[in-house]
């Protein structure tokens, strides 16, 4: 990746964000997927350098180091099922255009990633707002991509936008519980290592049997 590939990554990306009728508009419907899976990872590259930032200030659940390898790679394969089911509903609509476009429609859609990773710091309501934004750009990319009648595309994105927000509260809800037992376990443990063996062992022998009996009265 050279620096004139790099300036027009950053120049879509801007145009994305403050006119995305513009961009949608002029869109290339070919050219081969390389454009806009490069698009993809350099996203959601700078998103995992935004979460790791974030996560490293305590401000935001952070994916570690790795992240900066995976979440362009997930990023990069979950846009290939993604656009897969965009294209699907945009044909449902009457659209007459390929996966191809449908691809790069919703790579366009992907310079939303650092925005959201910096949304993140908002419990909850930063999701909500990432994916409402990134509806509405979907949204403007039926009207002038697919031909599709504005109001007919927001009702039929909407409805998916809002199983998306449900399964997402849901994810966010358990990771960030998770995340607090996690921090709670770590505290005990330090605790833990400043007690006499005997305390120490009582107590392990107290959080096993919890366990237990939490695992028991599940199976039930």
């Amino acid at each position: 990746m050279n620096s004139q590939q790099l300036a027009r990554i950053w120049q879509d990306a801007r145009q994305v964000i403050v006119d995305p009728v513009s961009h949608f508009r002029a869109l290339e419907r070919s050219g081969g997927f390389g454009p806009p899976v490069l698009f993809v990872a350099v996203m959601a590259l700078c998103a995992a350098v935004v979460a790791l930032l974030l996560g490293a200030l305590g401000l935001a659940p952070g994916p570690g180091v790795a992240g900066l390898v995976l979440m362009p790679l997930f990023a990069v394969l979950g846009s290939f099922v993604a656009a897969a089911v965009l294209l699907l509903v945009w044909k449902l609509l009457g659209s007459q255009e390929n996966y191809e476009t449908a691809y790069r429609c919703l790579a366009a859609t992907t310079a939303l990633y650092p925005i959201a990773a910096l949304l993140a710091i908002i419990p909850y309501l930063g999701g909500l707002v990432a994916l409402a934004w990134a509806t509405w750009l979907l949204v403007v990319a039926s009207e002038e991509v697919h031909r599709i009648p504005r109001r007919k595309a927001a009702i039929a994105l909407g409805i998916l936008a809002a199983l998306l927000a449900l399964a997402n509260l849901g994810a966010e809800r358990a990771a960030r519980h998770a995340e607090k037992r996690a921090a709670q376990l770590e505290r005990e443990l330090e605790e833990w290592q400043r007690l006499p063996p005997e305390e120490a062992g009582r107590r392990l022998g107290e959080f096993l049997k919890g366990l237990e009996e939490g695992s028991g009265a599940a199976e039930r």
